[in-house]
């Protein structure tokens, strides 16, 4: 995670960027676990994470130009919260 993120955290919470790293680090993995699991994981005014099937579809090989085929296959997706867009906007 960038390191700037890690220290505002720490700061605001007043603890060590290390344990701040630590704790992020294993919310992010966790979530990338329930997620490739197949399982949909909602923070609350921030976004949900899920997956989709992204069909079978012909592409190009960028070195070669040969026509391949990519197969189906799962994509995971993001979808932020309307409180995250309207903090955005």
């Amino acid at each position: 995670m960038d390191e700037k993120i890690i220290e505002k955290i720490a700061f605001k919470l007043h603890m060590r960027p290390e344990t701040v790293e630590a704790v992020t680090d294993a919310v992010f993995e966790e979530i990338m676990d329930s997620v490739s699991g197949g399982d949909n994981v909602r923070i609350l005014n921030f976004g949900s994470f899920s997956t989709r099937t992204a069909s079978a579809k012909l592409g190009r090989n960028p070195k070669t130009g040969e026509m391949i085929e990519i197969g189906e296959h799962r994509k995971p997706v993001f979808k932020a919260a309307k409180g995250f867009k309207n903090r955005v906007r």
